[in-house]
């Protein structure tokens, strides 16, 4: 489990820095994203639903290929066409994708909340955050507009706090888990103010 989230991690962190740098446009399109999740993820879920099954498609098709194949350029044909998989399981079958993405979400907020107050416990934090993904997904499964609303409102806003530090280079915990919280609240009211009905 540890080396899945490292290759991710690993994987965004490329991402981000080969489009602009840690403080730069990458950053900068993070921290939109976050928002747009925090304050409309309710109505966007179809999309988040085809995004995150289209990459973890990718990453499972690219990561797999690799322990069977040699070929660099043959594995990244493989993880495109399991994205493109993914992304039409995600839309046919769609509590399957409120839980994909519920969870996932879930999973990020934990594990990034968990290492920012817990570094020293990686693993701990690991597992943890995975078993409240699986909780939080099926959770979105069972009460589908409220856990989607919570879930999308409290990563969103969180991811945006640590994003919009990381940009201005300011570490300070509990400065940054202020700001997402009054984030993820007013997401919260946004969301369920706009979907009533």
């Amino acid at each position: 489990m540890k080396w899945i989230l490292e290759n991710m991690q690993k994987t965004l962190g490329e991402i981000t820095i080969s489009i602009g740098g840690k403080n730069g446009i990458g950053a900068g399109i993070g921290a939109v994203f976050a928002l747009i999740n925090c304050f409309f993820g309710y109505r966007m879920m179809r999309f988040w639903i085809g995004t995150v099954g289209f990459f973890v498609g990718i990453w499972g098709g690219y990561t797999g290929s690799q322990y069977f194949l040699d070929n660099q350029a043959l594995c990244a044909v493989i993880g495109i066409g399991a994205g493109v998989l993914m992304t039409f399981v995600a839309f046919r079958i769609y509590l399957a994708g409120v839980f994909l993405i519920c969870g996932l979400f879930g999973f990020i907020l934990f594990s990034n909340i968990g290492n920012l107050w817990f570094s020293e416990y990686e693993t701990i934090v690991i597992i943890i955050s995975a078993l409240m993904g699986i909780g939080i997904g099926v959770a979105g499964v069972i009460l589908s507009r409220p856990a989607i609303i919570l879930t999308t409102a409290i990563s969103g806003g969180m991811m945006a706090s640590q994003i919009i530090f990381g940009i201005f280079g300011i570490e300070h915990a509990a400065a940054m888990t202020i700001v997402g919280v009054i984030l993820s609240v007013l997401g919260i009211f946004w969301q369920f103010y706009n979907t009533r009905g």
